[in-house]
């Protein structure tokens, strides 16, 4: 929940000048905004539940003039995927998408965009099928300091959990593991001192036993995907059976987002509280739909 606190004192301080109402306007806008980057983070921690990695790790994307291909890549693993075409987002973090904004002048020249809107608004719209959006809720992964791991045995492509031997270090959730004689950067879902087990869709083609396993650096996780494949799960805070102490209850839904915030009144000793409340959770529910932009 977000606070809103008021007392008589501070009310008396502003004077009749009819600002308060303008001061408790914008103190709910922050509440809303508050809770809504709180959900963006959680979303945004949710990159490990991405199929595979498209770009470098450390190297901005977008960063060649006129140059989408960090845009054709990634949506390159959403078709190799499956994945429908009908809703597809990507979500970056500010770097990239200054990138955008400065380096890629095909989509900000009227003539050749067709709008004005980024160069005029920063609004980028659509590109190659995705709704560009930024966040700051876009992860900065650190990389594991796994090395000089092998396959423990031949693997077969759609493979997913992968046997490994005689390295050191522990590889984490998150990792980006090549393998020697695959270009595919792939996910790691889940590690532990015997296994990785990769995203689905898994392996794209066979391994042999004692090929070579290396770690990707860090990365900031940028991410593509189909809208179904992750899962926000929103509502009010449940509330006791017969109210709690709140003099007022009421809700009020987003028109943009749909998600529908709760907004309690205290009144208090000499004072009076508000709370915008929410509940949610956040889960990756189809991996094979996501990809991961490296920056």
């Amino acid at each position: 929940m977000a606070p809103v606190k008021w007392n008589g004192e501070e009310q008396l301080a502003i004077g009749p000048t009819g600002q308060y109402n303008k001061i408790l306007a914008d103190q709910f806008a922050q509440g809303f905004r508050a809770l809504s980057n709180e959900v963006d983070s959680d979303l945004g921690g949710l990159f490990y539940g991405a199929s595979r990695a498209a770009g470098t790790a450390g190297t901005t994307p977008f960063g060649e003039k006129d140059d989408l291909s960090d845009f054709s890549e990634a949506l390159k693993i959403l078709e190799d995927n499956g994945a429908p075409r009908s809703d597809l987002q990507m979500v970056l973090g500010s770097d990239a998408m200054a990138k955008i904004r400065g380096k890629q002048s095909v989509l900000f020249k009227n003539n050749e965009a067709g709008t004005d809107e980024l160069l005029r608004n920063g609004i980028i719209g659509r590109v190659e099928g995705f709704n560009i959006h930024t966040s700051a809720g876009i992860k900065r992964v650190k990389s594991s300091n796994a090395t000089g791991y092998l396959v423990n045995g031949a693997k077969s492509e759609g493979d997913r959990i992968i046997a490994v031997d005689t390295g050191s270090g522990a590889f984490n959730a998150g990792d980006i593991v090549p393998f020697a004689g695959d270009t595919n950067k792939y996910v790691v879902a889940a590690a532990n001192a015997s296994s990785i087990t990769l995203c689905e869709p898994g392996l794209r083609k066979d391994l042999a036993d004692n090929t070579a396993i290396t770690v990707g650096g860090d990365y900031v996780a940028n991410m593509a995907f189909d809208r179904g494949a992750f899962l926000l799960a929103c509502r009010t805070p449940a509330m006791l059976l017969g109210g709690d102490s709140a003099d007022d209850v009421m809700n009020v839904t987003d028109p943009v987002s749909g998600i529908t915030f709760q907004i309690a009144l205290y009144r208090q000793y000499k004072q009076i509280r508000y709370e915008i409340g929410l509940a949610w959770g956040v889960k990756s529910i189809a991996p094979r739909h996501a990809a991961l932009i490296l920056g």
